[in-house]
């Protein structure tokens, strides 16, 4: 009886049991840590990934406000020559930015943008590096509107849609030549975020 009674008390061996006690804990603890951390990662990654997206897409929005918002001090004229065509040129003559001038001439001749006018692919140059977005433009009625994104799937695109206005007035007109002049400008009108995919715009409203 004392035999049993002393081999129930005796400590003998209970520093194996602790120690195989503590390392279950530490590789449970472990585990935990490197799914944690396998997750973390995934996600700065992703997040990384979409900041870079956002910053093409937005830098683009900002090059195209830079074209396009403007007041009446940088109007741009747009004549109608004899012939019927039209060109658009600064107040002072001078030549106007490429993007800007085919807006305007396809606004007052009331042609639809094409796919040949189209600022699709447009390689972006930022800092240096060179970023590939695209953005597709559309006329209908007096606005513009752009529709920038980049990425490779759709859950995975990052979009804006940015709309200009335009203003347009008549400056000058001669019947017997079959001439005309007209003065506009845009402004900003809009900006949003754009889930959905860009739609496309065969002609004008």
């Amino acid at each position: 009886m004392n035999a049993i009674s002393k081999k129930l008390k005796s400590r003998a061996g209970a520093s194996i049991t602790f120690a195989l006690m503590i390392f279950l804990v530490c590789a449970v603890v472990s585990g935990i840590v490197i799914v944690a951390a396998s997750t973390s990662s995934g996600r700065l990654a992703g997040l990384k990934e979409m900041d870079g997206r956002y910053y093409i897409v937005t830098s683009a929005a900002e090059k195209l406000c830079d074209i396009f918002d403007f007041d009446e001090s940088r109007k741009v004229i747009v004549t109608k020559a004899t012939d019927g065509s039209y060109e658009a040129k600064n107040v002072d003559g001078t030549s106007v930015e490429p993007l800007l001038k085919i807006a305007s001439e396809k606004l007052i001749s009331k042609e639809a943008l094409n796919p040949v006018d189209s600022f699709n692919n447009r390689t972006i140059t930022l800092e240096g590096k060179s970023y590939t977005c695209d953005i597709s433009e559309r006329l209908e009625g007096s606005q513009i509107i752009f529709d920038i994104s980049a990425g490779t799937t759709a859950n995975k695109t990052y979009r804006l849609s940015v709309t200009f206005a335009s203003n347009v007035k008549q400056e000058a007109r001669d019947d017997s030549e079959g001439t005309e002049q007209y003065s506009v400008t845009w402004k900003l009108r809009d900006i949003r975020k754009n889930r959905a995919a860009p739609a496309a715009s065969g002609s004008n409203p």
